[in-house]
C-alpha cells in the first residue's frame, strides 16, 4: 500500500492537460502559472510537477519561462495528448463530419440536381449497416491505410 494520492490523475494532470489543450487553441497559445494554480486549485509546485510528468511521458510540448510570474509558450499536443483530450479524430467523428458535407451539398439549391442526387444517394446508403461501412473507410482515411491491404 502507498500514500502517494491515487487521484493525481483525475485531480491535477488530466485537468492540466485539458488546460493545455485550451491555451494551444487560444489565440496567443500561452498559459499563465498563476492562471493554472487558480483554475486547478493547487500549488505552484503541484502544476510544474503535473507539467513534468506530462511532457515526461509523451502528453505534451512546452516551453516554460519565469519571466512574467511563469508561461508556458509554444504548447503543442502530442498524439497521445491529442487523444487523451478528445482532439484527434475519431472513424465516426470522420464520419459524421462527412454525412453533414453530403446533406449541405443534397439541401444546396445552388448545386445542380444531378449532385444533389448522387449526395442523397450515398447519405441513402451511409444509413444501417452502411455506416459501418462508412466508419471503416473514415479509419482507413485518417490512419492512411487500405482495409484488406
Amino acid at each position: 500500500m502507498t500514500d502517494l494520492d491515487s487521484n493525481q490523475w483525475t485531480d491535477q494532470d488530466g485537468p492540466l492537460l485539458a488546460a493545455f489543450a485550451r491555451a494551444s487553441r487560444s489565440d496567443d497559445g500561452r498559459l499563465l502559472l498563476e492562471d493554472a494554480t487558480r483554475d486547478l486549485g493547487v500549488r505552484v509546485r503541484d502544476v510544474m510537477a503535473s507539467f513534468d510528468t506530462l511532457k515526461r511521458t509523451g502528453f505534451l510540448d512546452a516551453h516554460f519561462s519565469h519571466d512574467n510570474s511563469g508561461e508556458f509558450s509554444h504548447i503543442r499536443l502530442t498524439e497521445r495528448g491529442l487523444r487523451q483530450t478528445r482532439l484527434w479524430p475519431t472513424p465516426e467523428t470522420a464520419l459524421d463530419r462527412m454525412i453533414a458535407a453530403l446533406e449541405a451539398i443534397a439541401d444546396n439549391t445552388d448545386e445542380d440536381e444531378d449532385t444533389r442526387t448522387r449526395a442523397r444517394k450515398i447519405l441513402d446508403g451511409l444509413g444501417g449497416a452502411g455506416r459501418q461501412i462508412g466508419i471503416s473507410v473514415a479509419a482507413a482515411a485518417i490512419g492512411g491505410q487500405i482495409p484488406g491491404v
